[in-house]
């Protein structure tokens, strides 16, 4: 079996400001390093054979860290970033609120219907995430992999490896350095761990 192992980014600056990161870059705050640590040594337990990461700083460090404590080799692809939020990025969800109300909405009651000018929908995000996660498999058959990415573009793909419909995303949670597994079986996939964050010790 091939098992996937999703790991959401540290805590960033923007995240705790509450502004939209997207393609941007955002620094790690220390308590981000320190949830960083924190996964990396529960993933240290596990047989790791490889973990892919997005080029965006705020994952790629987190994955570093992981690859630091397992030995596996890392592989960075910006295939793996966040959504593109386009317009949005860089500014505050409160702002973004009154600015584009509709769209604020939108993204709230059924983001699968967002169209954010310069960005991309999650229509096209779960394509980029399906056609990443289908060459990541094919490499690695049969191994234990680690994902390091984004909120959305996690969410998005473990809909996808669900055969979920994206109307579901309003309904997950992705919380900072939190570990879920898909194990890929020979007739379908299998979520056996979702958003966990008991390395947190919280």
């Amino acid at each position: 079996m091939t098992n996937l192992y999703i790991v959401r980014h540290g805590q960033t600056e923007w995240n705790i400001q509450g502004k939209i990161q997207g393609h941007k870059n955002a620094n790690l705050t220390e308590d981000g390093l320190k949830q960083g640590d924190k996964v990396a040594e529960r993933m240290a337990s596990e047989k790791i054979d490889i973990i892919y990461s997005s080029d965006l700083d705020r994952a790629r460090i987190t994955a570093e860290k992981i690859s630091k404590t397992t030995g596996a080799k890392l592989i960075v692809t910006e295939e793996l970033r966040e959504m593109n939020f386009g317009v949005w990025e860089g500014e505050f969800f409160k702002d973004v609120k009154v600015s584009d109300p509709d769209g604020y909405m939108k993204w709230m009651k059924e983001p699968e219907n967002l169209n954010i000018a310069e960005g991309e929908t999650l229509e096209i995000l779960e394509k980029r995430m399906e056609k990443v996660i289908n060459k990541i498999v094919a490499e690695n058959e049969g191994k234990n992999i680690v994902i390091v990415s984004h909120g959305t573009a996690l969410k998005t793909l473990i809909l996808h490896l669900l055969k979920m419909p994206l109307t579901n995303y309003k309904n997950l949670a992705m919380d900072n350095v939190s570990l879920s597994i898909v194990e890929k079986r020979d007739y379908n996939n299998v979520l056996k761990l979702y958003n966990d964050t008991g390395h947190l010790g919280e």
